[in-house]
């Protein structure tokens, strides 16, 4: 890694923190949403069309591989965890306060420090999928196309296409037809 690219690694970070905070300033209204992902979208962030955006949202860098598809709802204060491609579908919402945790830790030390070593693992959310207030999607889960989270759950493991979600860990509840 060059050194220019190490200061960018760090200052990227700082400038997308102010950049979501200054977004903020807009407002609460649809207008503001729809405007802070067209702002989004200037600054490099890879966003579909019509995608829209509540305050509050932290995404930890541009640089990270974030997706968002066509459509999306993201509401208040949801995080986006820097270290992973996560990739949220076309036409999906996403309920406030859900955390998308793209990194995991093991239990031990990496044997030079005492931090855990850390483990980066995609997350995949694809199209029609709604994911309710307060949920935690893991790393490495994908949640199939049509599928329902409930609010609160814990995601730890593939969510079938389809399916209603629930609980800590999330289980199925039921089949959507």
């Amino acid at each position: 890694m060059t050194t220019s690219e190490k200061i960018w690694a760090e200052v990227d970070p700082f400038l997308t923190f102010w950049l979501l905070r200054i977004l903020n300033l807009m407002g609460w209204g649809r207008l503001a949403q729809v405007a802070r992902g067209e702002v989004l979208r200037a600054f490099g962030f890879k966003l579909g069309e019509k995608v829209s955006l509540a305050s509050g949202v932290m995404i930890f860098q541009r640089k990270d591989p974030l997706t968002i598809g066509e459509g999306t709802f993201i509401n208040q204060n949801v995080y986006f965890d820097a270290g992973s491609p996560i990739k949220i579908g076309k036409f999906c919402d996403i309920g406030y306060n859900v955390v998308f945790a793209g990194s995991k830790h093991e239990l031990k030390s990496n044997g030079v420090s005492n931090r855990a070593v850390v483990q980066a693992e995609p997350i995949v959310v694809e199209d029609h999928v709604w994911i309710g207030c307060n949920a935690t999607i893991l790393a490495g889960v994908t949640i199939g196309a049509h599928a329902v989270v409930g609010a609160g759950s814990v995601v730890t493991k593939n969510v079938p296409a389809n399916s209603f979600v629930a609980g800590v860990p999330a289980r199925v509840v039921k089949n959507i037809d």
